[in-house]
């Protein structure tokens, strides 16, 4: 047991905007000053992946200047605030291996994804986090709510946002594990990711699980809505659990198929780029966390495909 751990708690309950600036170790003119122009407090940047043949923007804001020091504190005592087990996004010593773990070797699996999730998690959302869930006065309130959403959401890239989201994500969390216990089914979440599993039966919870998406003010992503049995591919956040934790063999197919476009470069007589290397690396090391013998293969081979280019 650590002793020097923060104490949990169950709510925040700040009073007044003096109690906030002491918390946070500001000043009420400071916070005034951000808050009044908070777009000139971030760095913002736009990454494109092509994901299934498409590409997929994604905006990202991280708070900058006077405002970081501020934030990195303000995520600090939101961390404080216990979660239930069952979340596991942005929750120390939990990960999306133990968020998988939860799912192997059950008859049926019900994936749903939230979709546009931080962007549709609104000040209106988050105001009433504080004031009804965190137990906070509505003017702290106030400032709190300005401190962590931009643009009409809770932006990627801020120190805030995951646990923001799981705070108010609560209430629909809670509603879902209900019903999984109901049916002797287990639930958890990851970030924007919904995984029930079960008996065969659960499959036909899927009406009521949308249903209590949409009451809780989310909208289900439908192109990532599955469900999958035994008998078929079973993955959760990136994990396969059909017969204990692996990394699915599509993925790994992947990258060896990136390993040997590496090549392609060596035969034209380019110099292959470190930074798909460096991102290679990256996936094989996090293969290796879920099948060494798969990131052993796939480090043999990416090594041969390199050797060329080093012994020159």
């Amino acid at each position: 047991m650590n002793l020097n751990a923060p104490r949990e708690l169950s709510t925040l309950g700040i009073k007044d905007v003096k109690h906030l600036c002491l918390l946070l170790g500001t000043t009420r003119s400071q916070l005034d000053r951000i808050c009044d122009n908070i777009e000139s407090y971030y760095r913002r940047k736009t990454e494109t992946k092509m994901k299934g043949g498409k590409e997929k923007k994604r905006n990202f804001a991280t708070p900058i200047k006077e405002f970081r020091p501020i934030s990195d504190r303000l995520k600090r005592l939101l961390q404080r605030i216990a979660l239930p087990e069952y979340l596991h996004g942005g929750v120390k010593n939990r990960s999306t291996r133990t968020n998988a773990s939860e799912h192997i070797g059950q008859r049926m699996l019900l994936n749903r994804d939230l979709k546009d999730f931080f962007p549709s998690i609104g000040p209106k959302k988050v105001y009433k986090m504080f004031v009804e869930k965190l137990k906070c006065a509505p003017e702290p309130a106030r400032y709190l709510t300005r401190l962590t959403t931009l643009d009409g959401g809770v932006p990627q890239g801020s120190p805030t946002s995951t646990t923001i989201a799981n705070l108010v994500v609560a209430p629909l969390a809670n509603r879902l594990n209900g019903l999984s216990k109901k049916h002797k089914a287990k639930y958890t979440q990851f970030v924007d990711d919904i995984s029930i599993s079960g008996p065969a039966y659960v499959e036909r919870l899927s009406p009521v699980v949308t249903k209590i998406i949409q009451q809780e003010g989310f909208v289900e992503h439908p192109d990532k809505s599955t469900n999958a049995s035994r008998d078929e591919k079973q993955v959760v956040t990136g994990i396969s659990v059909k017969n204990g934790i692996d990394a699915p063999p599509k993925f790994i197919k992947d990258v060896r198929n990136q390993i040997e476009e590496l090549g392609t470069f060596k035969a034209i007589g380019q110099e292959i780029p470190g930074k798909k290397v460096n991102s290679i690396k990256g996936k094989i090391n996090y293969i290796g966390q879920l099948n060494k013998g798969a990131a052993k293969s796939l480090r043999r081979r990416l090594n041969r495909t390199l050797a060329p280019v080093i012994n020159s």
